[in-house]
């Protein structure tokens, strides 16, 4: 979605029928994380890692396509993970990431 949304920014070069499956398969692929952050605070039970930083960003993304409102337990990951020191550190660094040009992107509009 990021690809379709963000970086082909021409609406011509959208794929709306790619966006539609996209957003539909989303919300699928964020309930095995929801029942993941329901259990352990972070992706390894072992605690923060490099697949907290790696999946992290996706679920910062990931709410400009798909509403979180059904995912409580990855909404509380988020918050922790901005919570870190190391993420205010970088956030301080680089600034808010700013490539997206709209708070939410909803199927079917440009």
């Amino acid at each position: 979605l990021n690809l379709q949304w963000i970086f082909l920014r021409d609406p011509s070069h959208r794929s709306d029928t790619v966006v539609k499956i996209e957003a539909r398969r989303l919300p699928a692929t964020l309930a095995p994380l929801e029942k993941t952050f329901a259990e352990h605070e972070w992706m390894l039970p072992s605690g923060f890692s490099a697949a907290d930083t790696m999946i992290g960003w996706t679920l910062l993304a990931a709410p400009r396509y798909v509403r979180f409102d059904p995912f409580p337990n990855i909404r509380a990951y988020v918050e922790r993970m901005k919570a870190r020191d190391g993420f205010k550190r970088a956030q301080e660094l680089d600034g808010a990431p700013n490539f997206h040009r709209e708070e939410f992107y909803a199927v079917g509009e440009s």
